[in-house]
């Protein structure tokens, strides 16, 4: 049983790497660019493809949100978390499955990817809450790390062997079918490998199992288990000051890069763009006045969040999905300020959001060791986008 519990991060892991992280970022971008052009109109207003990336994961985020406490209160307390892992498994690596027939959308492939990434992510962080509502019946108290630590290292194994593969298929083979068929390929790992969770894991059985309930009723009890949880946070000190410093983590990294942020841009510029035109970097004394600036604004919102966060620990993707937004706007704006010191002379340009490639950013910041590139994979995008989009008013 516990093989198979693992098995199932192991398979699922494929989507958080190469699709959502990895290929199909830059995929859409491609696609709506030779579609649309730098923007298109929604609702009688231009819009980018990084505005419309960004509030089509905000709103899968959203509707997971919404459904979660309920869905928490159902993992709990009825024994049907294998039906419902099921269910959402099958939502969520459909849609990983069905974004590689984007080809056959000439014009609106963007589209296409769009409605399928949100379906897959809206299967994806449903199903982590009866995933998730499995670990503590699969040992003592005592096994419970060395499970979860192992589920772990099976998702960090099998996210990055198919990444790998997908790597060498996309950088040493020619045509269109490559990145459908990764991206696709996708679904089919995480379907496969949830089939043996589906087959070794059983339904574990509950205790004064709760009558069915209604969406409104068990999202109301949910949300007063909630609270009466916070209301305990003295019992768990230790592991409330790690939640603060995991949560902070992201942008104070970010802050204290920045004091060499010119330096990784200047590589960049040379490399791709050595005739454009180039601003002389920042005094230090300027660049430390901005990483500090960086860093209080930072603590100061994610104090305000907080709250959202620890909710967030009892309903998974509620604090996820915050956390992502909250440090993906923060760290968006203050690389897409800093870009824009070495551009443009005009500073109304220098407070452009890359809500987009911030909210990247923050989901690789999350991933350990791969976490040491994220930096280099924000500066790189929107310096490339700042200077794609300078091209295009041209």
């Amino acid at each position: 049983a516990v093989t198979g519990y693992a098995l199932y991060d192991w398979g699922k892991s494929a989507f958080e790497t190469s699709v959502t992280v990895a290929i199909l970022p830059l995929w859409y971008a491609y696609l709506f660019l030779e579609a649309n052009g730098l923007t298109t109109s929604v609702f009688g207003k231009l819009v980018t493809s990084d505005a419309i990336w960004a509030y089509s994961v905000s709103g899968a985020a959203l509707m997971v949100a919404l459904i979660s406490p309920s869905l928490g209160v159902i993992a709990d307390r009825r024994a049907i978390k294998m039906w419902w892992l099921r269910i959402l498994t099958y939502v969520g690596a459909g849609g990983t499955f069905l974004i590689g027939f984007a080809i056959l959308f000439d014009g609106y492939e963007w589209l296409w990817i769009l409605v399928m990434f949100v379906i897959a992510n809206v299967g994806l962080n449903g199903a982590g809450v009866f995933y998730n509502a499995l670990l503590p019946h699969l040992g003592k108290d005592e096994e419970m790390d060395n499970i979860s630590n192992r589920a772990f290292a099976y998702g960090y194994l099998g996210g990055g062997l198919l990444l790998v593969i997908h790597f060498a298929m996309v950088f040493t083979l020619s045509g269109d079918w490559v990145i459908p068929f990764c991206l696709s390929s996708a679904g089919i790992w995480w379907y496969g490998f949830a089939l043996l969770t589906f087959k070794w894991v059983p339904e574990p059985p509950i205790e004064n199992e709760m009558d069915a309930m209604g969406i409104i009723d068990s999202t109301k009890l949910a949300l007063s288990e909630i609270k009466k949880t916070l209301g305990e946070t003295q019992k768990f000190r230790t592991l409330f000051i790690y939640m603060i410093a995991y949560f902070f983590f992201a942008s104070i990294h970010a802050a204290f890069l920045g004091l060499f942020f010119d330096d990784l841009l200047d590589a960049i510029r040379n490399r791709h763009y050595p005739q454009s035109e180039w601003l002389p970097p920042p005094s230090l004394s300027r660049s430390l006045r901005d990483s500090l600036r960086f860093i209080i604004l930072s603590l100061t919102v994610n104090l305000i969040a907080l709250p959202f966060y620890l909710i967030g620990w009892f309903v998974p993707p509620i604090g996820l999905a915050a956390q992502v937004l909250v440090n993906g706007y923060l760290l968006g704006k203050e690389y897409g300020y800093l870009v824009g010191l070495r551009i443009s002379s005009d500073s109304s340009q220098t407070g452009t959001k890359f809500l987009k490639e911030g909210i990247l950013a923050s989901l690789v910041w999350m991933v350990p060791l791969v976490n040491f590139i994220a930096p280099v994979l924000l500066a790189g995008s929107i310096l490339h986008s700042r200077f794609l989009n300078t091209k295009g008013k041209e």
